[in-house]
Order: structure tokens, then C-alpha cells, then sequence
């Protein structure tokens, strides 16, 4: 199975062969770190708990092969729904909508309810990654392109866990200042040289890299945009 989604030390993996019934949650105290694309063989218990499916008490992890890539399965929010029903066949898979309206909003929990038409779904932060920045600032009545993340089952509804920015598009935002200017999938002391050669000059940066960079989003590259990713780098 590949690893889809991962929230250290518990993961997602599934069946990259599959369009249903092909991924679950893994619920492990502790394990050796995986990273998001393993391919990984593993002996595990299965359990029903509180409605969700899931693996644990994992033994005899092998990691057969790194960096791959899960592709979504693209589905309308009817067919996942909120309630439990048809859309257990895509609990613990890494799926995508698209064509979405924000319906409300629980300001609480930073949950967004969405809609493509078919029936309303709903996104959490609960494993988002903050690191490579902020849950979107949406209201009532916004639109997204598409948006992937993993679904999960938890206190009596379907929720679909996007795993970071990136897995929120629209054709008509900019791109979000992450910092991950070279586009590696990391934020480290590279970008800081990146950026620094667009401050200096010395180089200079695509489109796409002027708005990654400009972490304090002024419109303009120099120290202060510096300072924001070293700070984000060291936590």
C-alpha cells in the first residue's frame, strides 16, 4: 500500500489500484517514521472504533519503496456526503472535488461545509499541515476550484483532511507565500538563499517564486520577507 497522508506517528495508506474500498487509517502509539509516499508492507489488527475501520498494534513495518505518488479520486461531495452511508466506501482514500461553494462555516472548529451541487461535504484542519501555511480564509458563498485530502469518519460524519495548502487550487487565487520557493516540498535554508538572491538581485525570481516569497505579502521582496521564513524554518 502507499502511504497517502501522514499525521506522525498515525497514517493513512491505501491502494493505489483502487477507486473504492482501498485505503484506512492506521492508529499506532508509536512506529518508525514513515514519510508520505512510502510503499510499505506490515502485519496489523483490524478494528472498528466508534464507526471507523481502521489497523492497529502494526508489526514488522518494510518500507519497499520511496517518493511515490498517490493520485485522488475524483468524486462529488453527494457521493461522500456527511452521514454514514455509500461514502464508507471512501473512508481513509485520498480523494478530490471540484467546482465547490462554501455553504457555512463552524467558526469553532474551523470546519467548511461545501457543495458542487450534489450534496454538501465537509473539510477540517484537524492533520493539516500548518507549516506550509494557513488554513484558507474562506466565508459563506466563496468558490474553490478543487480541493484533495484524505476522508475520515469522527463523531458521526465524513470529513475530508486536506494535508496542506497545496492541496486547495483555484485557477483564480494567486499562489500562497510558503516559502517553499524552489518547490522541493520543503521549506530549509535553500529558500532562504533563494530569496535572498531576489532581494539582492542577484537573481530573479519567476512569477510563481515572487509570490512564494513574499511571505509578509506586501507586493515587494526585501528583508523583512527574510525574516519571516528564517523565523518559520526555526519554529
Amino acid at each position: 500500500s502507499v502511504k497517502s497522508f501522514s499525521s506522525q506517528p498515525h497514517f493513512f495508506i491505501q491502494d493505489p489500484s483502487s477507486n473504492e474500498w482501498g485505503g484506512v487509517y492506521v492508529y499506532v502509539s508509536e512506529s518508525d517514521a514513515l514519510t508520505v509516499g512510502d510503499e510499505v508492507n506490515f502485519n496489523a489488527e483490524i478494528d472498528e472504533y466508534y464507526g471507523v475501520t481502521e489497523l492497529k498494534n502494526i508489526s514488522g513495518i518494510q518500507v519497499l519503496s520511496v517518493d511515490n505518488s498517490s493520485a485522488p479520486v475524483s468524486i462529488s461531495t453527494g457521493d461522500l456526503g456527511l452521514t454514514c452511508g455509500s461514502g464508507e466506501m471512501y473512508e481513509g482514500m485520498f480523494i478530490e472535488f471540484s467546482n465547490l461553494t462554501v455553504e457555512s462555516i463552524d467558526e469553532n472548529y474551523s470546519s467548511i461545509y461545501v457543495s458542487d451541487g450534489s450534496g454538501t461535504a465537509k473539510l477540517d484542519d484537524y492533520f493539516f499541515n500548518f507549516d506550509e501555511g494557513g488554513w484558507p480564509d474562506l466565508t459563506t458563498g466563496d468558490s474553490i476550484d478543487n480541493v484533495m485530502g484524505v476522508v475520515h469518519y469522527y463523531f458521526g460524519e465524513y470529513v475530508v483532511y486536506p494535508r496542506d495548502l497545496a492541496d486547495f487550487n483555484s485557477e483564480d487565487d494567486t499562489c500562497s507565500a510558503t516559502g517553499d520557493i524552489n518547490g522541493d516540498g520543503n521549506v530549509n535554508v535553500v529558500d532562504v538563499v533563494n530569496l535572498v538572491g531576489f532581494v539582492l538581485q542577484t537573481s530573479t525570481p519567476t512569477d510563481d517564486q515572487q509570490c512564494l516569497s513574499d511571505m509578509n505579502g506586501d507586493g515587494t521582496l526585501n528583508v523583512v520577507d527574510i525574516v519571516v521564513l528564517v523565523n518559520i524554518i526555526l519554529g
